[in-house]
């Protein structure tokens, strides 16, 4: 993901698709990969139309063939022949409010709540997702993601968009309670040093 356009709220989400294949218990045409967006954020007990915010920017399979990419309703999406393989899928979300269950992006931070910015591969919702963020210089994240290799991982779609990711300069402390140990991140201190 890139966060190149912050100053205009916006994120480019490079989506990397295995085994890309159309589910047989699915409505899409043999090939297609059908996407989704959820219309609501785990623990906020509303309906949203997160898709709105959600413009594709173009698909393409392995070889770097192009495939055509529809939206199919208000929060879904259609890719076109995946063929089975793999498939990558790049789009820009809009980001312009801070709400407790949106995204925010701005050139001073980003709070990204995963059902409003990540799309899901329908029948792959429960298979291991990887998220990598190219941060702007100075700037540190804070997730309740697993670390991995080169960013996060979640042992599924819905594991993912429970997970928010705050990121900026901000300030951050570890408190103990119960045993346990907990990271507060704090917005805003544009000051605090890295």
């Amino acid at each position: 993901m890139s966060l190149d356009e912050r100053a205009q709220h916006r994120a480019t989400v490079d989506m990397i698709i295995t085994g890309a294949a159309a589910p047989a218990s699915t409505t899409s045409t043999p090939g297609s990969i059908d996407l989704w967006m959820p219309a609501w954020t785990p623990g906020a007990y509303e309906l949203r139309n997160w898709g709105r915010n959600v413009t594709p920017l173009g698909a393409s399979d392995g070889s770097g063939r192009a495939l055509a990419i529809v939206r199919t309703g208000p929060s879904s999406f259609r890719v076109s022949d995946g063929g089975g393989g793999t498939v990558h899928v790049r789009y820009r979300v809009y980001a312009a409010t801070i709400t407790d269950d949106g995204s925010d992006i701005d050139g001073g931070h980003a709070l990204l709540n995963g059902s409003s910015l990540f799309l899901a591969v329908r029948g792959q919702e429960r298979g291991l997702h990887e998220v990598r963020i190219a941060l702007p210089p100075g700037w540190r994240a804070a997730t309740a993601l697993e670390d991995d290799a080169s960013g996060w991982a979640a042992t599924s779609y819905e594991a993912l968009i429970d997970a928010p990711i705050e990121c900026g300069r901000f300030a951050d402390a570890t408190a103990r309670a119960v045993g346990r140990s907990y990271r507060i991140v704090i917005d805003g201190a544009a000051t605090v040093p890295p």
